[in-house]
């Protein structure tokens, strides 16, 4: 049977018959949704209303099925600000309010915009009717809203059909294709081919009045390279072989060929040919510039063997000034230009270079200046402490050795490659020549590390997350209101900090925002897709800046807790209102509705029958009325503490009634007989018995009562008091153990207390068996489906973890002595003026100082890092260009080299 149906009501199939038999239609005009009371309700014709209506409006569309003529389809479209409500059933009313037809759907949950997610809610309601003619599908055309099947069924059968105007001069329209090329009609259009002839005869004639380079074109022309205003080949090196750079040229920036473009073979020596090249054999290339400003002056030298050189320079006076000299290192300025075949080495560009072949066993203490490289080290065996590499790093990896600080001072860096833990040194003297010497081994990076802070900006916070095997904690901050917006999935409209953390499914999200420290949280409701989600929705932590309402924690207001106290207060008062004893006339079957609440006493025992509707002759104590079943219910107290209680039984008859039977209430002082609840008297015959009628099982162990049985933990599911195997899983609030631990019993895992005696420790016991023992202590999730962390204890004492190891307030030892760290420094050592990094300072000009001799005067710590201006061959006239030289000390001070 099919869970979801829709059908017609009793009322509805009634409005239909009724029309179709008078020739008029029911009007169907709005739909009606609701969430079933919480659950799946099943539709039931005699219904004439939803079981519980969240909301109803006007219907978008009524139609008739394309494909099946007796098919109604009822549209309703639910905007994204309407919500906040589960979806089970709907129904359709007709123009008087009647319902029509009822169904239920899959349960489906609305969201409100306001709840940081909406979505535009399209509902469709098909119903199989017979007398379809007597339906009017006309609707509001008001509240209409074109959904996305409706524009696309329009678009559709308007692209099938040839209802288009025609094309005119004027407007856009179908037109008739026509292939004649001699055609003059203004309503046909060209086809490809009449096209095609007509560009065919256009390029085989020319205008007779074409002219080219200003000679008409009458007959067949000829064009000199004064014509076309080019160089005739052999021309300055142009068009032909370049020629040969006569022998009397020293200089390949001689004045006499670089005022125009031009190309020369070279084959001599030149005094400024590239250096390390000052008989350069090949190919330079002029190329001038108009003006002399700026670049005026570019060369090419194309050496035999594939290598060019390029410079630029600007002229003033005459005078070449070679662009980058002091980048390039060439006085004058030439610039190698590298390409796959003249490619760069490492020292080049001022790289590392990668060494090829492998450590092996060598002892990296040996490494210096001489061995600036990038090496690779493939066996962790090699990897020792004794070969200079950092403890806890015995694995394979990469060494990088760097110019440092120090004469002859390198840095040397060490990358374990399957953890990528990361281990730092330098030398802390100058190089002794063979190994060293060397500070202590620094780890300077763990793995689970939180990535750096960064700015947020534009982006949706969606998109930033990851699963479960790229899971890498990170920091986010948002600097700007206007950026965290709900478009983008923020939480609210604050700048803030976002915390991504791993967690089921991949990550979740923190955000707290600036000024209220508002706390927001949300997490993936399935595995990270890789781009956007999917997220649950955010979920407010409650502080002291946002405190939940009386509604989020179920409670009433002061205002509502006021009113309903007035109102309790007003029913009580009514409830227990004493009121004026009956008379000997009176019954209390006349007594009913909350205008008679209260108490009434009663006229004497003569006078209170059960003729007249008291619950035992000589009744005498008091009657309660008060609510009860359709309205009234009465409780009789009688003075000897019996109690009895009735209620109305149905609609008021006007004058007694109608009333249920009195029931008498049973207590301590007032016991039922064993009459009363069908039971034998104990001086009867059960008291007597031997045996049971019929025997039974007890905890799964037969009993027929003949003799006395004994179960045991086992029989009612319970563990054995006393010891003993145990079949399965154990759940406890906690376990406790007492006594020593038995590990002698055989293979497995043992807890106990107090193995050392009196030390009162907890003892957890490993028997390996013929295994390699250990202990590995595992976190996972929720599923059990992914493992986010262990701790692990080999079977010889060895500890590993999945993370990092934290001491609280202690430290770390090694065969008893603590291991020095930043929080542990080596005792009577002073590194506060050891020195941790070089830099250059500001730059300065400083002129000879001695005209004759060429003497440059420097200040403390200074170096000279290049010429400033040059004075020809006459170096007493230099200008250089002087840095100073500074130190960073290890209390974090910069000091000038001269100062240390």
């Amino acid at each position: 049977m099919a869970t979801y149906k829709a059908l017609l009501t009793t009322a509805g199939a009634a409005k239909i018959a009724a029309a179709t038999a008078g020739g008029t239609q029911v009007k169907i005009t709005r739909m009606a949704v609701g969430d079933g009371g919480g659950k799946l309700p099943t539709p039931d014709p005699k219904q004439t209303k939803l079981v519980n209506e969240v909301y109803r409006a006007n219907l978008n569309r009524l139609s008739i099925d394309a494909k099946n003529s007796n098919y109604l389809v009822a549209e309703l479209v639910i905007q994204p600000d309407v919500g906040g409500f589960w979806m089970r059933e709907m129904g359709l009313y007709d123009a008087d309010g009647v319902l029509i037809a009822v169904s239920n759907m899959a349960e489906s949950y609305k969201p409100q915009l306001a709840e940081g997610s909406g979505r535009l809610q399209t509902l469709r309601m098909v119903l199989i009717v017979s007398e379809i003619e007597s339906i009017a599908l006309s609707i509001d055309g008001s509240t209409v809203m074109a959904t996305k099947d409706y524009v696309d069924d329009k678009l559709a059968a308007h692209e099938k059909s040839r209802n288009h105007p025609d094309g005119t001069l004027t407007a856009k329209g179908f037109v008739q294709l026509n292939s004649s090329v001699s055609s003059t009609s203004e309503t046909l259009a060209a086809t490809p081919k009449a096209v095609k002839a007509a560009n065919d005869n256009a390029n085989t004639r020319v205008p007779a009045t074409r002219k080219v380079n200003n000679k008409a074109l009458s007959a067949d022309i000829t064009l000199s390279s004064v014509d076309v205003g080019a160089i005739a080949p052999g021309e300055f090196g142009l068009g032909g072989k370049a020629p040969l750079l006569p022998s009397t040229i020293t200089l390949l920036a001689d004045p006499s060929i670089i005022g125009f473009e031009s190309t020369w073979t070279v084959t001599s020596g030149y005094t400024d040919a590239p250096a390390g090249n000052t008989s350069p054999t090949g190919v330079l290339h002029n190329i001038r510039r108009t003006y002399d400003a700026g670049c005026s002056l570019i060369q090419y030298l194309y050496m035999t063997g594939g290598a060019i050189y390029v410079r630029t320079g600007g002229i003033s006076s005459g005078v070449i000034t070679w662009h980058g000299t002091s980048l390039s290192g060439d006085a004058n300025g030439w610039r190698k230009v590298y390409d796959s075949a003249q490619k760069p080495t490492a020292s080049d560009v001022g790289a590392l270079p990668v060494v090829s072949g492998v450590l092996g066993t060598a002892n990296i203490n040996t490494f210096n200046l001489t061995k600036i490289g990038l090496y690779v080290q493939s066996t962790g065996a090699n990897a020792t402490v004794a070969n200079g590499y950092p403890a806890g790093s015995q694995a394979a990896g990469v060494l990088e050795v760097m110019p440092a600080s120090w004469t002859g001072g390198v840095l040397q860096r060490y990358t374990v490659q399957n953890t990528g833990m990361v281990w730092t040194r330098a030398l802390n003297a100058s190089w002794n020549g063979t190994d060293g010497p060397w500070r202590d081994w620094v780890q300077v990076s763990g793995v689970g590390s939180v990535a750096a802070n960064t700015a947020l900006g534009s982006t949706d916070l969606n998109t930033v997350g990851f699963g479960l095997t790229g899971v890498q904690a990170a920091i986010y901050h948002q600097s700007a209101n206007a950026s965290a917006t709900v478009e983008r999935n923020y939480p609210e409209a604050k700048a803030g900090t976002l915390f991504v953390t791993g967690s089921a499914y991949g990550c979740q999200q923190m955000y707290i925002t600036f000024d209220t420290c508002n706390v927001w949280m949300r997490g993936l409701s399935t595995n990270w897709n890789g781009k956007d989600g999917p997220w649950r929705p955010w979920v407010a932590v409650y502080g002291t800046n946002n405190k939940p309402t009386a509604s989020d924690v179920g409670a009433w207001t002061a205002s509502q807790s006021a009113a309903s106290e007035k109102a309790l207060a007003d029913e009580i008062a009514t409830a227990f209102k004493i009121r004026a004893n009956l008379t000997a006339t009176d019954s209390p079957n006349t007594i009913r509705g909350s205008a008679m609440f209260g108490h009434y006493g009663v006229p004497g025992a003569a006078a209170a029958t059960t003729q007249k509707g008291y619950p035992m002759n000589g009744f005498v104590g008091v009657i309660l009325v008060t609510w009860g079943p359709n309205a009234t219910q009465q409780i009789a107290f009688n003075n000897n503490g019996r109690q009895f209680t009735r209620a109305a039984t149905g609609a008021w008859n006007g004058a007694d009634g109608p009333w249920s039977a009195w029931v008498e209430v049973y207590s301590p002082n007032n016991k039922p007989t064993a009459a009363d609840v069908g039971a034998l008297p104990a001086a009867g015959t059960a008291a007597a018995a031997t045996k049971l009628a019929t025997a039974r099982k007890i905890a799964g162990v037969a009993f027929d009562g003949t003799k006395d049985i004994a179960l045991n933990a086992d029989n009612v599911g319970a563990f054995p008091r006393n010891g003993g195997d145990v079949n399965g899983g154990v759940t406890a609030n906690f376990l406790r153990a007492i006594t020593l631990p038995q590990p002698g019993n055989g293979q497995g895992t043992y807890l106990g207390w107090n193995e050392s005696g009196g030390q009162g420790e907890s003892n957890f016991v490993n028997n390996k068996g013929g295994g390699v023992g250990g202990f590995v202590f595992r976190i996972v999730n929720q599923a059990n489906s992914a493992q986010t962390g262990y701790v692990r204890i080999s079977g010889t004492g060895d500890i590993s973890a999945q993370g990092n190891f934290y001491t609280d307030g202690g430290g770390i030892y090694e065969m008893g002595q603590r291991v020095y760290s930043p929080n542990n420094p080596p005792p009577g050592i002073d590194l506060s003026g050891y020195v941790i990094a070089v830099r250059l300072g500001g730059e300065r000009v400083q002129a000879s100082t001695n005209a004759s001799g060429g003497v440059v005067s420097l200040g403390g710590g200074e170096i000279v890092t290049g010429a400033a201006g040059v004075g020809g061959s006459d170096f007493n006239k230099a200008q250089w260009r002087v840095r100073q030289l500074q130190y960073l000390l290890a209390n974090g001070q910069w000091v000038a080299a001269g100062s240390v």
